[in-house]
């Protein structure tokens, strides 16, 4: 990174000198503590403020904190890291993918996932491979995903690695989602009027004194969901599949 600094002489003559900046910057919206309620004296959610960070030892320590957080309220997904500066950095990457609207992530080889969930008050969701599942499985598990983001607007980690692929075929309705943000024929008639009449209150609590029509009340749904509905590709570079996938799926 360069930083241009102008200087003029009497005559305006505008020039410049390059003066090479020695660290690098980096910016993340997690470093603010949490506050206490003063009711009850229950911590809240920490505010969300995208700012510089510090220093890379702050940074460390905010993070082993949310760590620890983690690993008490999921005692199943605990997880230890070592936060080394690049794992500290892929961090701050993936959060902030997860923080952006239609943030959606293909991770190599890389751990931490989950905890970046976490930072950003995601909720992880991730699919029980059994002997029998299949793609109507997968689609069934897709259901209650979309009406987190869509209907309540919450934002929601989808986390798929190349383990749990058991047919090529999936991948298919992971690029129409990337893609398009609507799964065909994904809910039958009657789920999508009972989506109609829940997106209704939401619309008018955006859009007050409007009425609405169908594809109106779908259309913010599945923009709800593509904001809101974040995926996780968590891949192995080994072996032959993640080139073959990569050029069938760009």
């Amino acid at each position: 990174i360069l930083v241009y600094t102008y200087v003029y002489t009497h005559v305006y003559t505008p020039f410049y000198t390059q003066v090479p900046n020695s660290e690098e910057s980096y910016f993340v919206d997690f470093m603010r503590e949490m506050p206490e309620d003063p009711e009850t004296g229950e911590l809240l959610p920490a505010p969300k403020v995208y700012e510089p960070v510090v220093s890379l030892d702050a940074l460390r320590e905010v993070s082993h904190g949310y760590l620890d957080s983690f690993n008490s309220s999921f005692k199943l997904l605990a997880t230890h890291l070592v936060f080394f500066d690049d794992a500290l950095a892929h961090l701050m990457r993936i959060s902030r993918i997860f923080a952006m609207s239609r943030g959606s992530a293909l991770l190599v080889g890389v751990r931490g996932r989950a905890l970046a969930a976490f930072i950003c008050t995601a909720q992880l969701f991730q699919i029980t491979v059994t002997r029998t599942y299949n793609a109507i499985n997968l689609l069934e598990d897709f259901k209650p995903l979309y009406r987190r983001a869509g209907v309540l607007g919450k934002p929601t980690v989808f986390l798929f690695t190349d383990k749990e692929i058991k047919d090529e075929g999936f991948l298919e309705y992971v690029n129409i989602f990337l893609n398009t943000g609507e799964l065909p024929n994904l809910f039958p008639r009657d789920e999508y009027d009972a989506i109609l009449g829940d997106m209704a209150a939401v619309y008018q609590h955006i859009h007050k004194g409007s009425e609405p029509t169908n594809e109106q009340l779908w259309t913010m749904f599945i923009e709800r969901v593509r904001s809101n509905l974040h995926l996780a590709l968590c891949f192995s570079p080994v072996g032959i599949k993640f080139r073959r996938r990569a050029q069938q799926f760009p």
